[in-house]
């Protein structure tokens, strides 16, 4: 199973609950091992609000990258679509050291360079110690939306993942 921050946390949850049926996974800017940095959510908090067709273009554009990575117009444009529309109520509760020490699945912990969305240090710290069979891997110069900005590359590391 493969799944990317909220997906992420799905997939951690279904390997601890159902750890015969899950044989390896993906975890890519996983959701649910440590909170949402304060830092991030701050600035956000006005535009997310009083959302708007602009402001969530510019939260989209926010989301994906850096200011000096160029992202294409199609990707900004899918991740603006998917703020306007999905309303989320909260964020993925964090998952317990005894859930995340149940979850026996060979692991792929794909970690952004530039994730601004987690703390890095403490999602690798907390992963790599609660977790047995856990692989970490940070994709440089990437930022949470890793999987639309650099795609070749995660979908490269994932089929080298799972074909091992």
């Amino acid at each position: 199973m493969v799944g990317m921050a909220f997906g992420a946390w799905l997939v951690m949850k279904f390997g601890a609950l159902y750890p015969q049926n899950l044989n390896r996974a993906v975890l890519i800017n996983s959701s649910g091992i440590v909170g949402i940095r304060l830092m991030y959510l701050l600035p956000l908090i006005p535009k997310i609000l009083f959302m708007t067709d602009e402001r969530a273009r510019e939260l989209a554009r926010h989301m994906l990258a850096p200011p000096d990575v160029n992202i294409d117009d199609a990707t900004a444009e899918f991740l603006y679509l998917v703020l306007k529309h999905f309303k989320s109520t909260n964020e993925a509760p964090p998952l317990s050291d005894a859930q995340l020490s149940a979850f026996q699945a060979k692991t792929l912990l794909l970690v952004s360079e530039f994730e601004d969305v987690f703390d890095v240090g403490k999602l690798i710290a907390r992963t790599e110690s609660k977790m047995a069979n856990v692989t970490t891997e940070i994709i440089p110069r990437a930022p949470h939306a890793i999987s639309l900005t650099h795609a070749d590359e995660v979908n490269q590391r994932i089929v080298e993942f799972i074909t091992r």
